[in-house]
């Protein structure tokens, strides 16, 4: 477990445990939501309102070990995405996925716990593909597990020189029909107009992909839930 990442004092709903595979796993408990992440990479694995079914999707087939990258939950890509721009970077949406991130600070104000995390290219040193993207940098992760959950990532340049980068919060939301799932997206056009995705079963991504055109906000809804990007 690493203790050396938790510098501040947790209130009662948060406990930090051994999580699977030794690594480091806060768990969220209060009468309203709950929710788990992981300190490496800093990673959403659950996050359920109170009475309600587990929104995020975790797969099953996830290598639970130190440097490995968690698949399903909430990913934070950087400093690329993917294989990068030019697909020369190895290793798949960056290294942040595999730091282990710093907890600043903890607090459960009425039932909703927010949890500020932080990383800086000192913590990512010798870690694979860090070698390819040297820049002094601080991100901070702000998650604020309630009613509803939010998150807020910020990329600070702690140096001198401008630096380009890509990222991305991964977010993979469980769904029990995706034939009852639907998607409501609004485009920058010279006026706003609505455009309904049909969504069919192995084609979301392409969907999106193709269809989604500089959008401005898009709204996924499942049963009583929509998710607003």
């Amino acid at each position: 477990m690493t203790e050396n990442s938790i510098i501040v004092d947790l209130p009662d709903s948060v406990e930090l445990v051994d999580g699977p595979g030794g690594l480091s796993l806060l768990r969220l408990s209060t009468p309203g939501p709950t929710g788990k992440l992981y300190l490496q990479g800093a990673h959403i694995s659950a996050w359920a309102p109170a009475g309600e079914a587990e929104v995020i999707w975790m797969s099953k087939a996830s290598m639970l070990a130190p440097a490995q990258p968690l698949r399903g939950g909430v990913p934070i890509c950087f400093p690329w995405f993917g294989p990068g721009r030019d697909s020369s970077m190895s290793l798949v949406h960056g290294y942040a996925r595999l730091a282990d991130w710093s907890l600043a600070s903890a607090e459960d104000v009425d039932g909703t716990v927010t949890l500020v995390l932080r990383l800086t290219d000192a913590d990512v040193a010798g870690l694979p593909g860090a070698v390819k993207w040297q820049h002094p940098f601080e991100l901070t992760y702000r998650v604020s597990f309630g009613v509803e959950l939010a998150v807020a990532f910020t990329v600070r340049n702690t140096g001198t020189e401008e630096f380009v980068f890509e990222e991305a919060l991964h977010t993979y939301i469980g769904v029990q029909d995706i034939h009852r799932v639907g998607l409501r997206v609004w485009m920058a056009r010279s006026t706003l107009t609505e455009h309904r995705v049909p969504l069919r079963n192995g084609s979301l991504k392409w969907d999106l992909l193709l269809s989604l055109v500089r959008p401005i906000v898009s709204t996924i809804r499942h049963r009583r839930r929509a998710l607003s990007i």
